[in-house]
């Protein structure tokens, strides 16, 4: 009810700004115009960031959960000794972790790159220059 008051926005428009601000998308096409407003959106982002950074800690944690029982049961199943079958590969607990090390690594960057194209793609839209 901030932007209702200060800025005079329709319900709509509220739920519009609040979610190109929460997803940092941010067009730009409505922004508020009083000191109300503003202080409004400041807090807003930072509500925001702990909201998204929590929820991708949930998500985050509830995937860890999912493949912990399963995680744990090949590391009880493996000494600390490197094993190697007749084809040379490694059945080891190094190749474990390794193996979910770098599944975990392709995860982070593809979030990273995600969020950096989105960005990119926001601010070369807004100077008028097509990103492919």
């Amino acid at each position: 009810t901030c932007y209702r008051l200060s800025e005079g926005w329709s319900y709509l428009d509220i739920c519009y700004f609040v979610t190109i601000t929460f997803t940092t998308v941010g067009y730009g096409d409505i922004a508020p115009e009083t000191r109300a407003g503003k202080l409004c959106t400041i807090i807003l982002i930072y509500l925001g960031l702990f909201l998204v950074g929590a929820l991708i800690a949930d998500l985050f944690e509830s995937m860890f959960d999912a493949h912990q029982a399963v995680f744990l049961q090949e590391l009880r199943g493996i000494n600390d000794t490197t094993t190697v079958d007749s084809e040379g590969r490694d059945h080891g607990l190094r190749q474990i972790l390794r193996r979910k090390g770098v599944i975990l690594g392709i995860l982070v960057v593809a979030v990273v790159v995600a969020l950096a194209r989105n960005a990119l793609t926001s601010q070369w839209e807004r100077v008028g220059t097509p990103f492919t």
